[in-house]
């Protein structure tokens, strides 16, 4: 892409003198005009994302639908449109690069997968996919996300029955590109990664062994993603 003020500095559409082309304006001018020149390509490749979630209720079934869609933030250009039964819990990467949500499973689905945990996941240059991460997360809904910093890994934590009400629940690591998960702990929403590779969380523990009485530990755990996870 040809910017226009770097054109007016190029030797091959200069009219004036050499000797102007060794005032000290030149040299800035040049300078100012190579930064443009290589920030705006960098910017055009990496367009951000948004996701529109459009809620209604068929009027014939009275069935609730959801219409789910994708498209460029700066231009809304539309990247795909998807009828996935809800939307929960979207999470985007840092980047706005990948997204994230919790989904249910459809009619067909419930008698094997009622109580399965099913993810729909995108990232820049990959298809849309929904699935039940393997081996299947056992649990009545997600809690949070979080992606790792290079989008390759999705850290979450899920709960049944009144957990979120206590701050209790399980965190699973999902390796985004296979959708194998494996389990971390149990812990509070307090979670950050450092790095790709490693989280550190707080563990919840049971006040002075009182079954129902919990706690969060002071003292954070550091977990590592499996070499080859």
């Amino acid at each position: 892409m040809k910017l226009s003020c770097f054109r007016c500095v190029t030797v091959d559409k200069y009219s004036g003198s050499r000797k102007s082309l060794l005032s000290p304006r030149f040299p800035a001018l040049l300078a100012l005009s190579a930064l443009v020149f290589a920030a705006a390509p960098a910017s055009a490749r990496k367009p951000t994302y948004t996701l529109t979630v459009t809620e209604d209720t068929n009027k014939k079934t009275g069935d609730f639908t959801s219409t789910q869609t994708l498209s460029e933030k700066r231009t809304g250009r539309v990247i795909w449109v998807r009828h996935f039964p809800s939307a929960d819990h979207i999470t985007w990467s840092k980047n706005r690069r990948a997204v994230a949500f919790e989904t249910v499973p459809t009619k067909s689905e419930r008698p094997q997968h009622q109580f399965d945990i099913k993810l729909v996941v995108w990232k820049t240059g990959f298809l849309v996919q929904s699935f039940f991460p393997q081996p299947f997360i056992h649990a009545d809904y997600v809690e949070n996300m979080l992606w790792s910093p290079d989008t390759k890994h999705l850290l979450m934590r899920v709960g049944s029955s009144g957990a979120s009400d206590i701050d209790r629940g399980c965190y699973y690591c999902l390796n985004a590109d296979t959708k194998r998960v494996v389990g971390v702990g149990s812990g509070s929403l307090r979670v950050q990664w450092l790095g790709n590779k490693q989280i550190m969380y707080w563990p919840i523990g049971e006040s002075n062994g009182r079954a129902g009485s919990f706690y969060e530990s002071s003292k954070p755990r550091l977990w590592r993603v499996p070499k080859g996870f």
